[in-house]
């Protein structure tokens, strides 16, 4: 049990009118060291504390992992990034909306003039479910406690409505984030409960009581002054009294104070009924004041003589559970004292890290990031690249769907996205002209260029997404993405650039539209090998044959 000795007792005077003994309880003040009720093996020094949560969830209470793990703390330890002699785990469960309805509130008022009307008000019902389970671990990875917060069915209500269209306004615009402040108040409640809960079972905290002293208030009495000066005592030794220091001072601050009420008790006779008051109070101070200065022994004598003294016995008897109370405490902790000091072995994070705890934390993250991918069964992912308008690159990863069938589409309804990893989650992207100057994925080269093409229906240069087959410091060749959806045309519309003008030619041109061949040899009538080769063996609309073209203008250009 945790030991609120005194804190209870009834702070008012009790008048003896037969003789004018009163007596006040005068609040002192301790500090100590609070000890576990499930305390961890002795060479226990480190745990760690890990969240394990839908990350979408986080976001949406208003509330970070750092705030939990953070509120996942045991006094009298070390807490360390991972590892550990032990390992607090919080789960939060995923977020369930269970239902909700709207709900109508009819009450009576009486109108103006005076007659009982009907009012009903309007407002809606939500039902939720986000939980927080706490598992301790020790370091051979024994569970050795696991309790649940915020267990079943939340409920939240919504303000009241005149009307069933406001309510309707409000369910649109608003439910969404008042249910998320409720559920965020939830979590916040139920954090401080597991801190509180964590230290009352496993930890070492410093703790702080105010108990009482029975004291002579009756100023006419003449041992009114030194009941007082016995109280100016011992609330000044108890006021030095710290959870991380030994008692030594402290009692010997503290006996001037325990003599003086040894020597009272003494003096006043039990018959009478006024001094077996007197003595009732240097006992109880006396069992009290031993108590705190952890004089074990001595307590338990002054309540057993409380008990005997027959004034209020009952006051004796919970002396002495308080004392058998904390000698339980002491045997369950190894511990003799309440007034400890906890010091790290230098090495103990480096033995921590050491020490692995299996947990569903990275898994549940992974799986989430995932999710933001938007992947579909025919999605295929490439690792690739986007180099912006400002010349500065990134590592992205491209998303295609079904490409075998459908090749590729880079217009925004179209089956290319990128995804850049942001460490939590993925942000998604379609491929913007506007913002990018190059992109690969699977060994491909994209270019955007200004561009007017061979379509009959294009009307100026517009930015074109270009292929990138073959570049050389004289001649490059480009496969034009200029179809319906920025796909491929039909024919494929090849392009060849002269690097020294800038020039591009397209093989979907008019020279080229009804024989490829005739009009290269045409329009590179000066390269004597393309010529030849057109003559020969031709060139066919693929990238092979378009780059072998391009290698032999290059050559003839030399």
């Amino acid at each position: 049990m945790k030991h609120t000795l005194f804190v209870s007792l009834t702070l008012f005077s009790l008048p003896l009118v037969a003789q004018k003994v009163d007596l006040d309880a005068e609040p002192l003040s301790v500090h100590y060291t609070s000890l576990p009720l499930k305390p961890f093996p002795a060479e226990y020094q480190t745990y760690s504390a890990t969240l394990s949560a839908n990350p979408s969830d986080l976001p949406a209470i208003g509330l970070s992992e750092r705030f939990f793990t953070d509120n996942l703390k045991v006094s009298g330890f070390k807490k360390v990034k991972e590892g550990g002699n032990f390992n607090l785990e919080l789960n939060m469960s995923d977020y369930r909306q269970a239902g909700g309805e709207s709900k109508t509130n009819v009450t009576q008022q009486k109108d103006r003039s005076g007659k009982m009307m009907e009012v009903k008000t309007y407002y809606y019902v939500a039902n939720y479910e986000h939980a927080l389970t706490l598992r301790v671990k020790d370091q051979e990875g024994k569970k050795v406690d696991e309790r649940t917060w915020l267990y079943g069915t939340r409920t939240f209500k919504s303000r009241e409505f005149n009307t069933t269209a406001d309510l309707n306004d409000y369910l649109r615009a608003s439910l969404g984030r008042d249910i998320a402040v409720d559920d965020q108040k939830g979590m916040t409640a139920a954090m401080k409960e597991i801190y509180q809960y964590l230290n009352t079972q496993f930890g070492y905290y410093d703790a702080a009581e105010k108990p009482v002293l029975w004291i002579l208030d009756s100023e006419k009495h003449p041992d009114y002054p030194g009941f007082q000066q016995a109280l100016s005592t011992a609330r000044s030794a108890l006021a030095t009294m710290k959870a991380d220091q030994p008692l030594d001072s402290v009692r010997l601050l503290l006996q001037p104070a325990i003599a003086y009420f040894d020597q009272q008790k003494d003096k006043y006779n039990p018959e009478e009924k006024a001094q077996r008051k007197l003595k009732y109070a240097c006992l109880f101070n006396l069992s009290v004041l031993h108590f705190w200065i952890e004089n074990l022994d001595k307590a338990a004598e002054y309540a057993n003589g409380v008990i005997a003294n027959d004034y209020d016995g009952k006051d004796g008897k919970r002396l002495l559970e308080a004392v058998t109370d904390l000698q339980r405490s002491y045997v369950n902790t190894g511990k003799n004292t309440r007034h400890l000091k906890f010091e790290f072995a230098e090495d103990a994070e480096t033995q921590a890290a050491e020490v692995k705890y299996d947990s569903n934390a990275e898994e549940r993250k992974e799986d989430y990031k995932r999710k933001t991918l938007d992947l579909s069964p025919n999605t295929v992912q490439y690792e690739g690249w986007v180099t912006g308008t400002d010349g500065k690159e990134k590592q992205v990863l491209f998303l295609v769907e079904s490409p075998r069938s459908a090749g590729l589409a880079f217009a925004y309804n179209g089956n290319v996205r990128y995804a850049v990893d942001m460490g939590a989650r993925y942000t998604l992207s379609r491929i913007d002209k506007g913002k990018l100057a190059a992109f690969g994925f699977d060994g491909r080269t994209f270019r955007v260029v200004q561009y007017r093409t061979a379509n009959a229906v294009n009307i100026g240069n517009t930015k074109v997404i270009m292929e990138v087959l073959y570049e050389s410091p004289k001649y490059n060749a480009f496969l034009a993405f200029t179809g319906d959806n920025e796909a491929l045309n039909n024919p494929p519309e090849y392009v060849i650039q002269q690097v020294s003008d800038l020039a591009f030619t397209s093989l979907n041109g008019l020279k080229f539209a009804l024989n490829l061949n005739k009009g290269i040899k045409k329009v590179y009538e000066s390269c004597p090998a393309a010529v030849e080769a057109a003559d020969k063996e031709g060139f066919k609309r693929n990238a092979d044959d378009i780059i072998r073209l391009v290698k032999m203008l290059e050559a003839c250009a030399q």
